[in-house]
């Protein structure tokens, strides 16, 4: 995760001193497609979404039709959290349907 930050563009300066010098860079990479199984699928959704937001990407998620609705509730919560704020829509969330 690390070496897919290191890129060009150095966001800011987090913090410096006369021995020492913090960089933030955040370059997106662009969508990140996450797509997660029916075994653990809110730890597994939360791994990959995670890293991708830290990085400034956007995600669509694809929860297995096999779970609950916890793929749908993570998508949910983080809307919610970026509403009031002046930031892009960051997750969206495919709902899946069962075959019979």
């Amino acid at each position: 995760m690390r070496g897919a930050c290191r890129d060009r563009a150095a966001v800011g300066t987090d913090h410096e001193s006369e021995t020492h010098t913090v960089r933030v860079r955040r370059v997106p990479r662009g969508v990140v497609a996450a797509i997660v199984p029916w075994n653990l699928p809110i730890m597994l959704a939360v791994w990959k979404i995670a890293p991708a937001l830290l990085t400034g990407n956007t995600v669509v998620l694809k929860p297995s039709p096999f779970t609950s609705l916890t793929g749908l509730r993570i998508g949910e919560l983080l809307s919610t959290a970026c509403r009031g704020r002046q930031c892009w829509p960051c997750v969206s969330v495919l709902r899946a349907r069962r075959e019979s």
